[in-house]
């Protein structure tokens, strides 16, 4: 290897700027680098008279090696034959059939200004395109021509000049570029590279000039390849080794059959607009699948539940003996909690909106709901909430305060604390029925045909004087209620057994007090209620009702 002086260097640095079009400064400033590391063609720009004899001498013993013959060879004839093998492997959008379109459009570009003919063989292996005059193929690294190619970037292709080697007019790609059809980054567009390639083949070197097509850096895309046309430069070039063409030039078939010209797409959107399909494909099979499942599921949900309706009318169930039946009645509390109105019974309770709406007609269990009562609990006897939130449980002798579901530490405690006596003097030992009155704010708690008053608004528990007082003083009301509720527009219900009674808004006129069904208006039973085991007394005087309602309003 011979070495180069600073100032050699300098001097082939200026003569490779001047050929690139740039300042000749002979160094290697960023213009000059950037022109240097655009991908070209592997020829060299310049070929000097000794490289030239050195090859002329050298041709007839090493074939495989005549490449850069003076650009004054030409082909003796002008008719001229080509073949191609293979395709891009990094370009699957580059068909066989669209890479023979596009070179036979790039053969048409240097036919339009010569007296040339170009006519494609087809590709059989050992047929006629083997004896082809010009033979393209794809090929990467070493592929025994005697000048490997470098990879992706840097030289793309290369040709061999006309002249007595059987490699003569060979034009060579690097497979292993990403070759495309039209101006997309990241990727070569092969018509240009193929024009520029085709003009080594026939003859013509580089050239400096700035709009030529053989100059040795690839500057992008040209244009639509169905009305590209040679530039001045390039066309006074080839027709100086030709001439000019007398005839209308008319382009052989390229191999049957051709192929519809594609439209442009480069790879990479090739392969994103592959993947979207892809994934688009599968999402849309995964929403049939779906669809298909669920009418399925439809399908199956509605024989199963015909068959279940089949089968209890065949065979009609009975009930859980181990449940209690809602539709008989005979509550054991029932109270306003938090909106709703519960009705308990044996272990078990139901919930119903304010608006009547049954949550479900299967109870649920005491235990479940409120943590802190008696294990195995059976039966309640009252429940009401505080206007402070609290509530308030009474089994037996005994009462829990819950602040929501859980029980406070220190409970529960006994019937005692709240003082109640009977006309007799002795404490009750069980409460039948308790709620708070909206319409004065206190507490009233029933026991054995007798009531009790409580004033609970300061956070304190209050008997009030004067009492107990009889229940008979709530005319036309059952003596022992199992509980009462109140309803959302202000109206009190007693319950007894499977019947309540309504007193309209707080006002004890005799005329407001009706009786209904529990089982048909509560618990959405379809049953007729039973005779009214319960007469109102109707003959009460007038003078007893007022005196009440002076008694629960004072």
């Amino acid at each position: 290897m011979r070495l180069q002086t600073r100032e050699g260097i300098e001097r082939a640095v200026r003569k490779m700027q001047r050929f690139a079009g740039l300042k000749e400064t002979g160094i290697l400033d960023n213009a000059t680098l950037a022109v240097m590391s655009k991908p070209r063609c592997s020829l060299p720009d310049i070929l000097g008279s000794e490289d030239l004899l050195r090859r002329r001498r050298r041709k007839r013993t090493i074939r495989r090696k005549k490449r850069y013959v003076s650009s004054g060879l030409s082909w003796t004839k002008t008719n001229l034959t080509w073949s191609v093998s293979g395709s891009p492997s990094l370009s699957p959008h580059l068909t066989p059939e669209t890479v023979q379109t596009i070179l036979s459009y790039a053969f048409k570009v240097w036919g339009d200004a010569t007296p040339l003919n170009f006519n494609m063989l087809r590709p059989y292996s050992n047929g006629p395109a083997h004896e082809a005059d010009i033979r393209v193929s794809f090929a990467s690294g070493y592929h025994y021509d005697g000048y490997p190619f470098d990879g992706a970037g840097g030289t793309l292709a290369h040709a061999f000049f006309p002249g007595m080697g059987d490699i003569a007019g060979d034009t060579h790609f690097d497979d292993e570029e990403t070759w495309s059809h039209g101006d997309y980054s990241g990727s070569i567009d092969l018509f240009t590279v193929a024009v520029h390639e085709f003009g080594h083949a026939l003859g013509l070197s580089h050239s400096s000039a700035h709009h030529s097509i053989m100059r040795p850096f690839y500057e992008g895309y040209v244009g639509d390849i169905r009305s590209y046309t040679l530039p001045a430069d390039d066309r006074l070039g080839i027709q100086a080794i030709y001439g000019k063409r007398e005839t209308l030039h008319i382009v052989p078939p390229v191999a049957a059959p051709t192929p519809r010209f594609p439209d442009p797409f480069p790879p990479e959107k090739t392969r994103c607009f592959l993947v979207m399909m892809t994934e688009m494909v599968k999402i849309m099979m995964m929403m049939v699948l779906i669809m298909v499942v669920m009418l399925m599921m439809a399908v199956v949900v509605k024989v199963v539940m015909i068959m279940m309706m089949m089968m209890m009318t065949i065979c009609p169930t009975s009930p859980d003996p181990s449940l209690p039946d809602r539709c008989q009645g005979g509550f054991d509390a029932i109270a306003n909690i938090r909106g709703e109105i519960f009705f308990f019974k044996g272990p078990f309770f139901w919930r119903v909106q304010q608006l009547g709406t049954l949550m479900s007609t299967s109870p649920a269990r005491i235990e479940n709901f409120w943590n802190g009562l008696p294990p195995r609990l059976q039966k309640i006897d009252a429940v009401y909430e505080r206007t402070d939130g609290q509530i308030i449980f009474f089994i037996g002798n005994q009462y829990w305060m819950f602040d929501g579901r859980n029980s406070l530490p220190s409970y529960p405690r006994p019937l005692a604390d709240w003082g109640i006596r009977d006309v007799s003097g002795r404490a009750p030992e069980s409460v039948g029925a308790v709620f708070v009155w909206p319409h004065n704010g206190k507490t009233y708690l029933f026991s054995k045909g007798a009531f009790w008053r409580f004033d609970e608004t300061e956070g304190r528990r209050r008997l009030e004087s004067g009492y107990p007082k009889p229940v008979s003083l709530w005319t036309g009301m059952p003596s022992e209620p199992d509980d009462i509720a109140i309803l959302q527009n202000g109206d009190t219900c007693f319950f007894k057994g499977t019947f309540y009674w309504v007193l309209k808004r707080g006002e004890m006129d005799q005329e407001t007090v009706s009786q209904k069904s529990i089982a048909t208006d509560w618990m959405k039973c379809d049953i007729r209620p039973q005779e009214n085991p319960l007469k109102p007394d109707w003959n009460k005087e007038v003078s007893q009702e007022a005196n009440v309602f002076a008694i629960l309003f004072r």
